[in-house]
């Protein structure tokens, strides 16, 4: 964003249309009541993934934000990145976060990874017998609505056919007010 200015004489129903210059100096409009919504509904959001992580820690769970991501090549079909196995796992860029904020770092997918404190024993005992498979340790994603995109179940199947994880549970809302249920990605 170089420039930022207000145009009151072109309105959406009763708020002036919000202007900015990108890097490649095109105009964006953006509609400031969308903006300000989209700023609460990723404040909800964060504080759900904070009401997750609580949870599942009060449950006897040993929870860590997952760092890495699955990075898939350019022009290849879904069904190939499922079927083969194509991909990688990366360390997760760093996301900008406004002039003045640190840079979010780790921003990886899933969220979570989780594992129980008594699996750092069976770890043990699988590194003395020279297998280095986490058999224990699965994967949480927090979404309000549950909801996965394409690029995301494509990034899920992957972690499961690469048995990075054992499961990936997804962490959504439930009815009542401070509910959360999980369900395991199919």
């Amino acid at each position: 964003m170089i420039d930022q200015e207000i145009d009151d004489s072109i309105k959406v129903g009763s708020s002036p249309i919000l202007k900015e210059l990108n890097k490649d100096d095109f105009i964006v409009v953006k509609d400031p009541k969308k903006v300000a919504a989209g700023k609460k509904s990723k404040a909800q959001g964060a504080r759900h993934e904070l009401r997750v992580r609580d949870a599942l820690e009060k449950q006897g769970w040993i929870v860590d934000k997952w760092t890495n991501n699955v990075e898939f090549p350019d022009g290849i079909s879904p069904q190939l990145i499922e079927s083969r196995g194509y991909g990688k796992l990366v360390k997760a860029k760093a996301k900008w976060a406004g002039p003045g904020r640190p840079m979010m770092m780790g921003a990886g997918f899933p969220d979570f990874s989780v594992w129980h404190k008594d699996l750092n024993l069976e770890v043990e005992k699988q590194f003395r017998n020279e297998k280095h498979n986490c058999v224990g340790t699965f994967a949480v994603e927090a979404k309000m609505d549950g909801i996965l995109d394409k690029e995301e179940k494509a990034k899920c199947r992957w972690l499961l056919y690469n048995k990075i994880f054992i499961k990936i549970l997804i962490a959504r809302k439930g009815e009542k007010r401070g509910e959360i249920k999980y369900e395991e990605f199919q």
